[in-house]
């Protein structure tokens, strides 16, 4: 199968955790002391939290000042333990992501955006459930291996691939969890997430992480094929405050840099095959099992 060649990534202090990230796009591990996700079921329930349908986020509907002392307060509790865990990483983009009740509260298996050039570097995804999360309630699936493709571009104006779990069967992974749990994850693994059939709102606090040394970008479609992008240089911000203009049908002014990525759109048998083989290879030995 074809692989992507070696990126900067966060650094993971262990270098076994380190190998295994690189290796499968995911990791599990636990994080929060009660105390921290006391901490931040507060600071949710601060915010007068509405009926939740679907999928939430606090970036969705709530003013500036408030989403801007969410990312604070969750980046102050996430700093202690992610120094602990790694040498080197940059945190930013932090909310409040939640998952309401019944059938409607699915995620289908996709990649999330680029925030990096993945052809040069990785990013990960920080996702801590504030309660325990398994097959009833939404925990995270995961197509293991598949961060591992070529390169594709997601953003707010491409074209994505996604998958439904009937197509995904047994190759997608639940990544049961714990409160307090970190789940991190590749931006570019294929993850989502089942129905949360309990009559309890699934919490989880998100962040972003990248190396030091990475710069953030995102990218606009421009044709006159789909192929065909430009490259903004971004900070943390342009992905609360900029995306809320384009979402609310206003533009930004920004010049990019052109880019062409041949077939960036993934194939789903391309996909599915890609996890096929990397679930070979761990049966084979080939490359040793994620615990």
């Amino acid at each position: 199968m074809t692989e992507r060649p070696e990126r900067r990534w966060p650094l993971l202090r262990d270098p076994d955790l380190r190998r295994r990230l690189e290796r499968d796009g995911f990791l599990r591990l636990p994080f929060l002391s009660p105390g921290a996700v006391a901490r931040l079921e507060e600071l949710w329930s601060s915010l007068g939290p509405p009926i939740v349908e679907g999928i939430y986020s606090n970036l969705h509907d709530q003013p500036p000042d408030c989403n801007r002392n969410v990312n604070d307060v969750i980046a102050e509790v996430f700093e202690e333990p992610l120094r602990r865990l790694f040498v080197d990483a940059v945190i930013g983009g932090s909310s409040f992501l939640v998952k309401g009740c019944g059938e409607q509260s699915a995620s289908t298996l996709h990649q999330d955006w680029c925030v990096v050039d993945e052809d040069r570097a990785g990013s990960l995804s920080m996702w801590v459930p504030l309660v325990d999360v398994d097959e009833d309630n939404g925990a995270l699936q995961v197509l293991p291996g598949t961060h591992r493709m070529r390169r594709s571009i997601r953003s707010f104006d491409t074209l994505s691939r996604y998958l439904d779990f009937e197509e995904a069967g047994d190759l997608a992974v639940c990544v049961r969890a714990s409160a307090g749990d970190v789940v991190l994850y590749a931006h570019d693994l294929f993850h989502g997430s089942q129905p949360n059939w309990t009559n309890r709102v699934r919490v989880a606090a998100v962040a972003g992480l990248v190396a030091s040394d990475t710069g953030l970008c995102h990218y606009r479609a421009t044709g006159p094929t789909v192929d065909d992008f430009e490259r903004l240089d971004v900070d943390w911000d342009f992905f609360e405050k900029d995306i809320a203009v384009l979402a609310s049908g206003g533009e930004i002014v920004r010049r990019g840099v052109p880019c062409r990525v041949n077939r960036h759109l993934l194939d789903v048998e391309e996909v599915l095959a890609h996890a096929r083989q990397h679930r070979q290879s761990l049966n084979r030995g080939l490359v040793d099992s994620n615990d």
